[in-house]
């Protein structure tokens, strides 16, 4: 009976040392596990680099640059408002005030063809006409390199080139007086050489002409080409 009273208490025991009593102190956390130190061996390895075999091309820096005057020659066709339109000719002047801007001085040449009053009406003559039908026309005007750039011919051919817009005052003589007139236009130009510029223009004159009558306001149109040498 002793032993088995025994037994029981130590059952009891057992049963309450299972148990989590209020006065008992918890037991402690389970510590977080420390993270794995990389070394040599487990890092990634690093990246290979690879040197780039770049061939370098020599570069010629244009000297068109260190040249702020040009004077050149055209050569175009004058269209002339009730007058028809007439070959044209004439030599210019340009000064590179920067980059972008320029002044340039035009003086120019043409004829005039027949009216359409003169055709109708044979032997009628427009009192102020020059005997040679001759116009001559003087211009000062101011350019803007709105749109410079480069034209490639083929893989290894660059040229320097712009488009510009221009517009000036000046004086025509289309006979016995000379008439105040105001042009204005755009061209291109393009360098086939750092010495070498070759001018695509068009440009209006607008003047008032009183050789068919009263005086009127008479537009120009004027398309030409021209080659220019820098200094």
């Amino acid at each position: 009976a002793r032993a088995s009273v025994a037994a029981l208490a130590c059952l009891a025991l057992a049963g309450c040392a299972s148990l989590r009593l209020p006065w008992r102190p918890a037991a402690p956390a389970a510590a977080a596990p420390v993270p794995a130190v990389a070394t040599a061996e487990t890092a990634a390895p690093a990246p290979r680099v690879i040197d780039a075999d770049v061939a370098r091309r020599e570069v010629r820096r244009a000297k068109v640059d260190a040249s702020n005057a040009e004077i050149g020659a055209w050569f175009g066709v004058l269209g002339s408002e009730d007058f028809g339109s007439r070959p044209a000719y004439g030599v210019r002047a340009v000064y590179h005030l920067s980059s972008q801007y320029f002044v340039q001085a035009d003086l120019g040449q043409s004829t005039l063809g027949r009216a359409s009053i003169e055709s109708t009406l044979p032997g009628q003559t427009l009192p102020g006409l020059d005997p040679d039908r001759r116009v001559r026309y003087y211009a000062l005007s101011y350019g803007w390199n709105f749109l410079p750039g480069e034209v490639f011919l083929g893989a290894n051919r660059t040229l320097n080139s712009a488009l510009y817009l221009i517009g000036g005052v000046g004086a025509v003589d289309p006979g016995e007086k000379r008439r105040f007139a105001l042009n204005f236009g755009a061209g291109f130009r393009i360098l086939p050489t750092d010495r070498l510029s070759v001018h695509f223009d068009v440009q209006d004159r607008v003047y008032y002409s009183d050789l068919l009558g009263p005086d009127k306001l008479t537009h120009n149109i004027e398309a030409r080409i021209g080659v220019a040498a820098y200094f």
